[in-house]
């Protein structure tokens, strides 16, 4: 299928979904936060709100991505009966040839950088290992084809040699591809992944509960691959490199699953390729939409870098010396 990638308004949506035997009652839509590869609505039924869903369109995402997408979301609902994840509501159908999906409604609020603690980081750690298993021996039907740990061919894919990071890039990128050497032999333990668990994407329930949502990016991978963007995005990204956070994610996430030595060796790796596949990801799309929200997400993936160079040592030695409590 041709991806139309022309922006939908808020009117076309409504007059859409009004238009259709989607939900009961007149519908208004707001966005909301945007994923990666999807533009995500709050749909009101009625002026008074009483029921509440979130539309999530893929304008630059195949019919084949939201049915995976889908199938992992029904998979969670069924093993953790419809709590802590997004339950789909309407299944793929396309607004101006976008394929979307209607999901349900989770009250609460984005973590923000106050909410980062070790009791909280812990609680992601267990619910994130639980996920892991559910999904550990599940295959759905469609396919998610996404770059591997080991593969560096984003850099010439997504990295313009015109760019002023491009040297910078480059760099990280020879040294990674010579570390991945080392890794390679490994016998990583597998899952479906979340792969992009970030503070934007964990939404905290009145009562302290922790939701995932957006699961835009889930696919097939080394578990150890999601701990590292988890330690990277809710960890480094707003408290720094906190070993005793750090040391406590790694812990709670082992009583449920344990990881290997050799699987642990590999988050320094993980953690700065993950960092230079985020900046370049993003400088790629600045080069089709400058933005200001674009320009302090390349900043904030360039500090991170700079800052995981700078504590190159540390980590490392923290990593080699950290054993399972």
């Amino acid at each position: 299928m041709e991806i139309n990638k022309k922006e939908l308004s808020v009117k076309q949506i409504e007059l859409y979904l009004n238009s259709i035997d989607v939900i009961k009652g007149q519908c208004f839509v707001s966005p909301v936060n945007r994923g990666i590869d999807s533009k995500n609505y709050l749909v009101s039924v009625n002026k008074r709100n009483k029921f509440k869903y979130i539309l999530k369109i893929y304008p630059e995402s195949t019919g084949e991505d939201v049915e995976y997408e889908m199938e992992i979301l029904n998979k969670l609902d069924s093993a953790f009966s419809k709590k802590y994840f997004p339950v789909v509501i309407k299944k793929c159908f396309y607004i101006e040839k976008n394929p979307s999906i209607l999901l349900n409604y989770i009250s609460g609020r984005i973590l923000s950088k106050k909410d980062i603690s070790l009791y909280l980081v812990k609680k992601i750690a267990k619910k994130q290992a639980r996920m892991h298993c559910s999904l550990a021996n599940f295959t759905p039907k469609h396919k998610k084809n996404r770059f591997s740990i080991f593969d560096f061919s984003f850099f010439n894919l997504y990295v313009n040699n015109n760019n002023p990071h491009f040297k910078i890039i480059q760099n990280e990128v020879g040294a990674l591809k010579k570390e991945s050497k080392l890794f390679k032999n490994i016998d990583f333990t597998k899952s479906i992944i979340h792969e992009d668990l970030s503070a934007e994407n964990i939404i905290l329930s009145k009562n302290n509960d922790i939701n995932f949502i957006d699961f835009g990016e889930s696919h097939k991978s080394e578990i150890i691959s999601d701990i590292a963007i988890t330690i990277k995005e809710i960890i480094i990204s707003n408290k720094g490199v906190d070993f005793n956070l750090i040391r406590g994610y790694l812990n709670s996430y082992q009583k449920i699953i344990r990881l290997n030595k050799d699987e642990i060796m590999t988050l320094p790796f993980l953690l700065k390729r993950q960092t230079v596949f985020m900046l370049s990801y993003l400088l790629n799309k600045q080069e089709i939409n400058k933005t200001t929200e674009l320009k302090k997400k390349i900043a904030k993936e360039t500090k991170i870098l700079i800052t995981l160079q700078k504590k190159d040592y540390p980590i490392r030695n923290f990593i080699k010396e950290y054993n399972y409590e």
